[in-house]
């Protein structure tokens, strides 16, 4: 599978699915997560806008 099929994929499963919540895995093995709505949205529109940019440029 090509890089340009592959963040399609992604970007095609991250449209058809709702974010409830964000972990986040630190370098030191620790856990945490975001459940804000609010933080959720932006952090999933900013990943979003990142997979189509990518995408748009293979």
């Amino acid at each position: 599978m090509s890089k340009k099929e592959s963040l399609q994929k992604v970007l095609n499963d991250f449209n058809s699915r709702h974010v409830l919540r964000i972990e986040i895995l630190w370098t030191d093995g620790q856990k945490t997560g975001i459940s804000n709505p609010q933080a959720i949205g932006i952090a999933m529109s900013a990943l979003k806008n990142e997979l189509e940019k990518q995408i748009s440029e293979l």
